[in-house]
């Protein structure tokens, strides 16, 4: 079942790598034309993680290999010389570390890292929520809290917190750390939930 839904799925992919339906084709926005809300490198980073679980289970196929694909191009793309933002929606960043420790391709960390970097520079248009919705008001190494979109600032810390750990980066391991003890101590439910929405 799985290598039929992959075999669909890997049937979309561009010949640069690009793997996406909703941007890039006729009578469609172009590719990362909405940074903020299109979600484009969100998608990467899950079916990049996909790709991870399927590389260490069961090894390389063509799945394995598209992810590299896809992985290649977003580094191609956002690398040092290319676009210089980030996705509204972080996930790309666990993702590439994860990525990293499956291949030992350091331009997949190389690229986790310049995400992480350039979050909190103001890339991203402003909205009405302000940027801290997406996490690009404060560089992540300055932040004193999560906040903004629960889930994204969740993934965010996560894939900077891989990041730290990978790079023996201890000043941006102990930021997170600060920004944690905050928002366990004033912003997290008796439950233990950190909530759906950036209210």
């Amino acid at each position: 079942r799985f290598e039929r839904i992959a075999a669909r799925v890997v049937a979309a992919q561009e010949p640069d790598g690009y793997l996406n339906t909703n941007f890039g084709r006729p009578g469609q926005a172009a590719r990362y034309s909405d940074l903020e809300w299109g979600h484009e490198l969100y998608s990467f980073g899950h079916l990049i993680q996909a790709g991870v679980a399927r590389a260490r289970t069961k090894g390389e196929d063509d799945f394995v290999r598209a992810v590299y694909r896809a992985a290649d191009h977003v580094c191609d793309t956002f690398g040092q010389e290319g676009i210089q933002s980030v996705c509204g929606h972080p996930e790309i960043e666990p993702a590439l570390v994860e990525l990293y420790r499956v291949t030992g391709e350091n331009r997949y960390l190389e690229q986790a890292r310049l995400f992480v970097e350039r979050r909190g520079h103001q890339t991203l248009a402003d909205i009405e929520y302000g940027r801290s919705y997406f996490q690009d008001d404060v560089p992540v190494r300055e932040a004193e809290v999560l906040r903004g979109h629960a889930v994204r600032a969740t993934y965010l810390s996560a894939g900077a917190a891989d990041l730290a750990v990978e790079t023996d980066d201890s000043e941006l391991l102990q930021s997170l750390r600060r920004q944690w003890d905050a928002t366990i101590a004033r912003r997290t439910y008796l439950t233990g939930g950190m909530g759906s929405r950036h209210q």
